[in-house]
C-alpha cells in the first residue's frame, strides 16, 4: 500500500494520512478518521494549496499534531471526545491513526454544503480505499454522510444491513453502521456530531467510550493519555 495505490482511485484528490504504524497494526486496532469539508478562501494561495494532493496530510501535520489550530475547534473537540483532554502525545497517536477527508472537492466557504452527489461519491472513493487500507473501525466527523450509505455502497463490493440511529446528543442523533466486504471481513462506521462547534463533547464522549471501549482504551494506553474525569 503506497501512494503509487492510492493515485488509481477514481475520484481521490486528496492522499490519506497513514500513520507510520497502521499497516502493521493488528486488523483489529486499525481505525481510521474521516474528515468531512476542506474550504479555502477564494485567493489564488488558498486555492493552490487546496489543488495539492498532499493537502489532507499537511492539515493533519499543522492542526492535528502541531496543534496550530488557527482557531479551528475540529481537533481539540475531537480529542476531548477520545480522551477527556489533551493530555497526550500526538506524535504517537497520528503514527497509528489514518485520516481520510470524505468530500473529495474543496468547497468555496464554510457555510457551503456539499451536494447529495458529493456523498454518494464520497462513499465509491472511500469503499476504494478502504479496500487498501483495511480499518476495523471508522469515526466519521459528522452524520450528514450516513444519509447516504445506502446509494453509495451500490456497486462496491460491500454490503450492509442499513443505517442505527442511536440516542440523541445535544442537536444529533449518533448513527452506527457495518459494512462487510466479499470476504465477510467487517468495518464498524460510528457518525458523530461533527466537532467544529456546539458540539457537547463530554457526551460524545461518553457515547463513544461505550460504544467502543477497546479502540479508546488501547488509544489512551498507547498514547500515554491520563484521564480526567
Amino acid at each position: 500500500m503506497n501512494d503509487s495505490d492510492f493515485n488509481k482511485i477514481d475520484g481521490l484528490k486528496w492522499l490519506p494520512w497513514i500513520g507510520d504504524t497502521f499497516s502493521n497494526l493488528p486488523s483489529d486496532q486499525k481505525i481510521m478518521i474521516i474528515g468531512e469539508s476542506h474550504y479555502h478562501d477564494n485567493t489564488p494561495q488558498s486555492i493552490e494549496k487546496h489543488n495539492h494532493p498532499e493537502y489532507t496530510r499537511a492539515v493533519i501535520r499543522e492542526l492535528a499534531i502541531d496543534r496550530l489550530y488557527y482557531g479551528t475547534k475540529i481537533f481539540p473537540n475531537l480529542y476531548r471526545a477520545l480522551f477527556g483532554n489533551e493530555a497526550f502525545d500526538s506524535t504517537k497517536l497520528w503514527a497509528m491513526l489514518s485520516y481520510h477527508n470524505f468530500i473529495q472537492r474543496t468547497l468555496s466557504t464554510n457555510v457551503d454544503r456539499p451536494l447529495k452527489t458529493d456523498y454518494i461519491g464520497g462513499w465509491k472513493t472511500f469503499f476504494h480505499l478502504v479496500g487498501l487500507t483495511k480499518p476495523t473501525t471508522c469515526i466519521f466527523l459528522g452524520t450528514t454522510a450516513a444519509n447516504t450509505l445506502e446509494l453509495g455502497i451500490k456497486g462496491t463490493g460491500f454490503s450492509t444491513k442499513g443505517v442505527r440511529w442511536e440516542e440523541r446528543i445535544g442537536t444529533s442523533y449518533a448513527k452506527n453502521a457495518t459494512v462487510q466486504n466479499g470476504d465477510g471481513e467487517s468495518i464498524e462506521l460510528i457518525f458523530i456530531k461533527h466537532p467544529s462547534k456546539y458540539f457537547p463533547w463530554q457526551k460524545w464522549k461518553d457515547y463513544l467510550h461505550k460504544k467502543s471501549p477497546k479502540e479508546v482504551n488501547w488509544l489512551k494506553e498507547n498514547t500515554e493519555v491520563f484521564m480526567k474525569n
